[in-house]
């Protein structure tokens, strides 16, 4: 071999060496990517797409990755409480995010106050369990974005946030 042989061929192995590693990282991203949309960051289930807020007895099931205009629930269970009336303040910041298209069971009244929209619901019968379901559309897509805390009868939950993705 000569002199410009051999460098041509060193040249080509430093090349072949670099693509190399350039594939293995970008294998590395995409087996990432994966494994975040397995785990709920693309939208639609996994256990980090939803987060769970606790205010007194009730626990608040609400998406913390959503998908713009793709429905989507929040749900409220908590044990029997009281004489069966219970208040919930859905924070007006929600509302910026998100818009209700249903509420199961219906609620019994409903008012926008500064603290955000109050719903009042009355609950018969012995069931121990109850839930209140709140059937959801993002509006627009949005990077991390605080929608506050949740209140139900008067207990307060932790502050909320969503993303929104397109």
């Amino acid at each position: 071999m000569t002199a410009a042989s051999l460098r041509d061929h060193d040249a080509a192995r430093a090349f072949q060496e670099r693509m190399w590693i350039v594939t293995r990282i970008g294998w590395l991203a995409m087996v990432a990517i994966v494994l975040a949309a397995a785990f709920g960051l693309s939208g639609k289930g996994g256990p980090l797409s939803r987060q769970h807020l606790v205010a007194g007895a009730a626990e608040i099931d609400v998406p913390r990755v959503a998908r713009w205009s793709a429905s989507d629930t929040m749900s409220i269970s908590f044990e029997r409480m009281g004489a069966g009336e219970v208040e919930v303040v859905v924070p007006h910041a929600f509302g910026d995010v998100f818009a209700i298209e249903a509420i199961s069971p219906q609620p019994a009244s409903g008012a926008s106050t500064t603290d955000g929209d109050v719903y009042r619901f009355e609950f018969a019968g012995s069931e121990s369990k109850r839930s209140i379901d709140f059937s959801l559309r993002a509006i627009k897509p949005t990077l991390p974005t605080g929608i506050g805390a949740f209140r139900v009868n008067e207990e307060v939950s932790a502050n909320a946030s969503v993303i929104v993705l397109r």
